[in-house]
């Protein structure tokens, strides 16, 4: 039998890619979702392909009894967990101005309170048996903010803190804490967008790689923070997103409150007087 790792949000998209990578590396899996049918049938197909034993649990990540619930079952089906992968996320599209209380609190409680929660209750097995890795999934939005997503970059910087700060109290009792932040990723949820030309094109050629990401080079990450080889690493944020932070994010062309292709240079110019009185554009201070 192989280690036991736990993906949240592992059915599909970037978290079936990071169960690809470890299913590759033997890990035994289970696949935290809170789509019952997704889990099942990404769990099923990792064990179909590479014959190791998974275990689809439907759970919600920002409920504390269901992931309670989730850690119990795992443990009891597959064992104690050596890895979590917390990778679980969701975004909410709209203006800082017109974002609902309750938007906001949806992004918070999966993004950030999740985290929290399955740390803990995975964390709790890993310090009793004084090994143990946890990749919490960030994103460069936590470096470089993106516009119409007011909760999204702070709870992703939220997440980057709460790994240092595991870090930093769970490194001495034998459980290292890293972070991976991602940029642009093929996945299922992506697809559409890539599938309007202009926002493929530009976000390509602003990543430095000239390529947008498969969802297994996250993995591949993964695999490496929680080998031996990266034994002394911990308390990172790796950033695996083709240098992509290094051009700024957000100028990228981005999905709009109304489901138009926004460039967001194009918001911060606004008309100014001229200097005979006409109207002219300016750029606004940022």
């Amino acid at each position: 039998m192989g280690k036991v790792a736990i993906v949240t949000g592992g059915g599909d998209g970037i978290g079936y890619g990071i169960a690809t990578s470890l299913a590759q590396d033997g890990y035994d899996l289970a696949l935290w979702d809170i789509r019952a049918d997704v889990g099942q049938a990404g769990a099923k197909k990792l064990t179909a392909e590479y014959g190791v034993r998974t275990l689809a649990v439907t759970t919600d990540v920002a409920k504390a009894n269901q992931v309670e619930a989730a850690i119990k079952a795992t443990v009891d089906g597959l064992g104690v967990p050596y890895l979590l992968v917390n990778n679980a996320g969701i975004t909410r599209i709209g203006r800082m101005e017109d974002v609902s209380l309750a938007d906001w609190q949806a992004v918070l409680d999966v993004n950030l309170t999740g985290v929290f929660l399955c740390t803990q209750a995975a964390g709790r097995h890993m310090l009793a048996a004084r090994e143990g890795v946890i990749v919490n999934i960030a994103s460069v939005s936590a470096l470089t903010p993106q516009v119409y997503r007011p909760g999204y970059s702070p709870t992703k910087a939220g997440v980057v803190a709460l790994t240092q700060v595991t870090a930093l109290e769970w490194g001495p009792r034998g459980v290292r804490c890293n972070a991976v932040s991602p940029g642009q990723v093929w996945t299922s949820h992506s697809a559409a967008v890539y599938a309007i030309p202009e926002m493929y094109e530009e976000r390509r050629r602003q990543v430095p790689l000239k390529r947008i990401a498969e969802a297994t080079e996250m993995g591949s990450a993964i695999v490496f923070l929680a080998s031996s080889a990266a034994s002394y690493v911990n308390g990172v944020n790796l950033v695996v997103d083709g240098g992509l932070h290094l051009t700024m994010q957000g100028r990228m062309p981005t999905m709009g409150p109304e489901g138009v292709v926004v460039r967001p240079e194009e918001m911060y110019t606004e008309p100014t007087k001229g200097p005979q009185g006409g109207s002219q554009v300016g750029t606004a201070s940022r």
